[in-house]
């Protein structure tokens, strides 16, 4: 089954929120019922009106983490009853919502989640260089 989108969202913090149904069939009326978020950091909205001195130049990002940057997110409950489907998703949905949203929204998470993945691979790739 392929993903179904079920909700897009342009974040005031200028990420863009998206969430699919991943759910599928494994055998006969049993399901993997799967929750994925994504949000999408377009580079270029970090550096709009104020420069940001922490960050570094926009191209080292592009070149290192990709434009936009995603930050991904899943959450699966396995073997469920095929009539169950609906309410254990909208279960997870809930739980995303009390928990994970209002920490996505909040207007630091873009630049700090991009600093720490840029932190993050440019220790690995300085790890790498050593060998």
């Amino acid at each position: 089954m392929k993903e179904k989108l079920i909700e897009k969202t342009n974040m005031t913090n200028k990420a863009i929120l998206e969430i699919h149904d991943s759910s599928r069939a494994i055998i006969g009326d049993r399901m993997l019922v799967v929750l994925t978020v994504r949000v999408s950091i377009p580079v270029a909205s970090l550096y709009d009106k104020e420069k940001k001195e922490d960050l570094p130049p926009p191209e080292e990002l592009k070149n290192l983490l990709g434009d936009p940057v995603v930050w991904e997110h899943t959450s699966e409950r396995k073997f469920i009853d095929k009539l169950e489907k609906q309410e254990v998703f909208s279960g997870l949905l809930a739980d995303f919502d009390k928990n994970i949203r209002h920490y996505l929204m909040h207007p630091a998470f873009p630049v700090k989640y991009i600093l720490k993945q840029f932190r993050e691979k440019t220790r690995q790739s300085t790890w790498y260089n050593l060998s």
